[in-house]
């Protein structure tokens, strides 16, 4: 009888969102290990984690605010690095992937730099240039140490590049540019600057069509994003939402970014219409977005 592993992880490694980078990388490998060793292991038919989702929980349980960090993502359903474990595992046809396990700055981890970098990605190979000086070409996933998951991640260490062309403790700071390729062409980059600044206030609902005929609701994603598209994880701005239409807001009206993100739902009242949702930003200004209800 196949075996099937039902949890693994959870309230053995808690990690927040808004972790420390070396702790949430271990968080990443944690889940990868698992996975790997069951795809080698003939008697286990799968293996499930705990869990998809943070959740909250009692005093007993949980942090000191009440809630389980188990997730690969959190209570918004927003990523953690963790989840790039998985989404890495589907096939390059359907997605490309590349996700680096940074916040890509010099002294976020202890000692300082980047390097260990695990970079999650399904392609066949990567290409890294560290600003306008070092470039490595085709850099391969890590199959020797990992033979078992589909997909292993790429791993830059100092074997790859040198501490002096990755900006040794002193150095200047440079960008980083990821480029991947599949089947021997760039299907995906991905670019990181040296100095980030918030540039776009982002806000997308997960549904633009509600239905009135019934209980219906959707989550609106918020998040402060840098000049090259990534997310600002040490802004916790409060944001203000305003609602115009034939639905209400789950939950109050300011509420403040954790991690540089946050979501919040809107519900619908059995009305047909249209509801305008104005999202306000002190450092970025507004942002609307509009729902059909029918």
């Amino acid at each position: 009888v196949p075996y099937l592993v039902t949890e693994y992880n959870g309230h053995m490694y808690p990690t927040k969102r808004f972790d420390n980078e070396e702790r949430q990388m271990e968080h990443c490998l944690r889940h990868l290990r698992i996975q790997n060793a069951s795809y080698l292991d003939d008697s286990i038919s799968g293996a499930i984690g705990w869990c998809a989702f943070d959740y909250n929980t009692h005093k007993d349980f949980g942090s000191g605010d009440r809630i389980c960090y188990h997730g690969v993502m959190d209570m918004f359903r927003l990523p953690k690095f963790a989840s790039y474990v998985y989404k890495s595992q589907v096939s390059p046809d359907v997605e490309p992937v590349l996700e680096p396990v940074t916040f890509w700055a010099r002294g976020e981890r202890s000692i300082g730099g980047v390097i260990p970098l695990v970079i999650f990605t399904n392609c066949d190979y990567i290409e890294l240039q560290y600003g306008n000086k070092t470039k490595i070409d085709k850099i391969y996933p890590k199959r020797d140490e990992y033979k078992g998951i589909p997909y292993p991640p790429i791993i830059i260490d100092y074997t790859i590049i040198k501490p002096e062309e990755v900006g040794a403790w002193g150095m200047k700071w440079e960008d980083l540019y990821l480029r991947g390729f599949y089947k021997d062409k760039e299907v995906i980059e991905r670019k990181f600057s040296k100095e980030p600044i918030p540039t776009q206030l982002y806000v997308v609902p997960d549904d633009v069509l509600l239905d009135a005929s019934q209980k219906d609701a959707t989550r609106i994603v918020v998040k402060i994003l840098d000049q090259y598209g990534n997310l600002l994880p040490f802004i916790d701005e409060v944001i203000k939402i305003e609602i115009d239409g034939p639905a209400k807001l789950q939950g109050p009206n300011e509420i403040a970014l954790i991690g540089g993100a946050i979501a919040f739902w809107v519900e619908t009242i059995n009305e047909a219409g249209v509801i305008n949702i104005k999202v306000r930003s002190k450092s970025l200004g507004e942002k609307n977005v509009m729902i059909k209800v029918e």
